[in-house]
């Protein structure tokens, strides 16, 4: 889910369609293509989903609320420690989701991503997030652009938490189908 890193992208941009209607991304995870294709100015229509609910809960509180987002951020002293890193991966597999946006889960999913283990989202059976601490010297949450800017984004395409079957049923002819599997 590192939305925020740098990635090489050079394989993709190079193989892209030339021009394309709609741009869908079924399992859009972290986004990285997403976002890399904003930034070029390739992105005009976008139809986005994943399942995962705090993916889904993550988008939507920056679409919706980026100010209370960069607030929260503020409110809550995070620090890259073991401690606090399991502490705060008890508080959010306890605080099982049970409302849409819930600004305070997305903050701590931010928090935990940047500090586990390769930025990985990992689940047991139980559904509960149990990626192991990172142990990272020099940590950095999103900036408060960082948000602005991934709200610009989010205000101009369609977020969904649906299959992907779903998310692409419109999709047509001209459009850009995006499918990287999970």
């Amino acid at each position: 889910m590192g939305w925020w890193k740098k990635t090489n992208f050079n394989i993709f941009i190079n193989n892209l369609p030339e021009k394309w209607n709609t741009y869908y991304e079924p399992f859009v995870g972290g986004g990285a293509l997403l976002i890399e294709l904003y930034k070029k100015n390739l992105i005009e229509d976008a139809v986005i989903s994943d399942i995962n609910i705090d993916i889904y809960n993550l988008y939507i509180s920056i679409r919706e609320y980026p100010f209370e987002l960069i607030n929260l951020f503020k409110e809550i002293k995070f620090k890259n420690n073991l401690k606090d890193y399991y502490e705060t991966r008890k508080e959010l597999n306890l605080d099982k989701i049970d409302k849409i946006p819930d600004l305070k889960r997305a903050t701590l999913l931010i928090y935990l991503n940047r500090h586990c283990y390769n930025g990985l989202y990992r689940v047991n059976r139980k559904g509960e997030f149990n990626t192991p601490f990172g142990k990272y010297k020099n940590v950095s949450l999103p900036s408060s652009e960082n948000i602005l800017e991934l709200n610009k984004l989010f205000k101009k395409i369609v977020i969904l938490n649906e299959d992907f079957e779903i998310a692409v049923s419109n999709a047509k002819k001209g459009d850009f189908v995006y499918l990287d599997l999970p």
